[in-house]
């Protein structure tokens, strides 16, 4: 069985243990195997041609970056010119982008392999549950070293801490992504250590939004809300603060989310965005045959709820309330953050949410939920590396 670690890949390509090819052919077999179900689209063919080329251009001592010829995958939500971008809706359906989204685009210039695009729950639709087999695809036993997928609700956040580990930044790029609920949406990557997502977000994040070093060496000073499993971080300094009503975040989320997927469905009409292939009299007719054709069943729901949200009748009443909600959750998060460089708590449906509040969020192996804010990321994931260590030699 092949580590998946990447700095253990990274060793083993450029010393010559191992061929792009002899691992991309890992990754297709242990798919195959065991999370095939999981693709919505795979490329085979294109990844060994890809693997190929980049065993050649080691022989020829020019590689293009550090994952030069390691093989990874996409969520269905990220653009990508030489494979369809669907969302997992109707309405995209056969849609290929003239570009790659920045993230796609970074990795690939350094050489790493796009295998295949993801699954994905479309506009929050629930029609995919992206729990289920959640450390088939990346982990230890899992098919592929890393992958990239966006957190709104949780679904990322949830699939790591089971056999792999999640993050999501803020300060990622989301351009080429398509949004859903935009002020919540984060990049993120599911991986086999916390070694390994340091490493990606080293590559993903914009230069002018990491720390310094010496920042991220110094003894992190972490906040624990609510009740949580013993922490054991050398050097840390913990302190416990009072625990929010995530119920209420919660059900302020699923309105500002119903809201913001509402709008971002109303660029789907068939004329200047979505599929088309009906004649009608005029504009309105037009968009709304496309939509009640091509939008599913949940997805006209999500958006009328969305939509009446906004109305005269409720929208002081929900939506704005929605927003006084997050708005104090993010000022109580704000002042936590003035004190402490990180914080923690147990992961649930509940706390899920959270991530939207913070930009930097991340889960261990027993389902604590960590987070960060900007310009502290780097201490977040240094503190998650020294733990992992420790936990592994223990």
């Amino acid at each position: 069985m092949t580590c998946f670690s990447l700095s253990h890949l990274i060793h083993a390509l450029n010393g010559g243990a191992l061929t792009s090819v002899e691992l991309t052919e890992r990754c297709l077999g242990r798919i195959a195997e065991c999370c095939s179900e999981q693709f919505v689209y795979l490329d085979a063919v294109g990844a060994m041609d890809a693997a190929r080329a980049s065993d050649q251009r080691r022989a020829e001592g020019v590689c293009l970056g550090p994952l030069d010829g390691i093989p990874f995958a996409a969520e269905d939500r990220f653009c990508t010119e030489k494979m369809p971008t669907e969302n997992h809706c109707r309405i995209l359906c056969g849609y290929r982008p003239p570009y790659d989204a920045d993230v796609i685009g970074r990795l690939c210039g350094m050489g790493a392999i796009l295998i295949g695009k993801l699954k994905t729950d479309g506009f929050l639709s629930g029609r995919v549950i992206k729990n289920e087999d959640r450390n088939g695809l990346v982990g230890e036993t899992g098919a592929l070293p890393f992958a990239l997928m966006v957190e709104t609700g949780g679904s990322l956040l949830n699939r790591g801490w089971d056999g792999a580990v999640a993050f999501a930044a803020g300060s990622v790029s989301r351009f080429g992504v398509i949004s859903c609920a935009p002020s919540f949406d984060r990049v993120g990557v599911l991986a086999s250590s916390f070694e390994d997502c340091a490493f990606l977000y080293d590559i993903l994040a914009p230069v002018d939004e990491k720390n310094s070093v010496g920042e991220a060496k110094r003894a992190a000073r972490i906040a624990v809300w609510g009740e949580c499993p013993s922490v054991d971080v050398a050097d840390a300094v913990l302190s416990s603060v009072d625990a929010p009503d995530c119920a209420t975040l919660m059900r302020a989320w699923r309105i500002l989310s119903a809201v913001e997927t509402a709008s971002e469905m109303g660029m789907y009409d068939g004329i200047r965005f979505g599929a088309d292939g009906m004649k009608t009299m005029d504009a309105h007719t037009h968009s709304a045959a496309v939509r009640g054709r091509l939008f599913s069943g949940e997805e006209q729901k999500l958006a009328l709820l969305g939509t009446a949200l906004l109305t005269e009748e409720y929208r002081r009443s929900c939506y704005f309330s929605a927003r006084g909600v997050r708005e104090a959750f993010v000022h109580d998060v704000r002042n936590i953050f003035d004190e402490f460089d990180v914080l923690i708590c147990r992961l649930s449906k509940q706390t899920a949410f959270l991530p939207g509040l913070a930009d930097l969020a991340a889960v261990s192996a027993n389902g604590l939920l960590w987070m960060a804010p900007r310009g502290r990321e780097l201490t977040l994931l240094e503190t998650l590396k020294q733990r992992s260590i420790e936990g592994s030699v223990s």
